[in-house]
């Protein structure tokens, strides 16, 4: 939710970058002679430089941790 900065579009756009990393790690696993425990961190990687390079400073929605209490008429 951070990543696509509490937006519907935002996230899907996120979701969609991550699966690409995953689909990228996928590909990478038999092109390259290292551990593939390497290649799978390709996704998550890719989303901490994402995060800390383009995202900037996300802040949180006011109501973020408010619990929802029903109004009774």
């Amino acid at each position: 939710m951070i990543f696509g900065k509490w937006t519907p579009f935002g996230t899907l756009g996120a979701a969609l970058l991550f699966g690409v990393g995953e689909a990228l790690a996928i590909r990478l696993q038999g092109v390259f002679a290292i551990p593939v425990q390497f290649i799978n961190m390709v996704p998550y990687l890719l989303a901490i430089f994402v995060l800390v390079g383009a995202i900037g400073k996300a802040s949180a929605p006011a109501a973020d941790g408010i619990p929802y209490e029903k109004e009774i008429l």
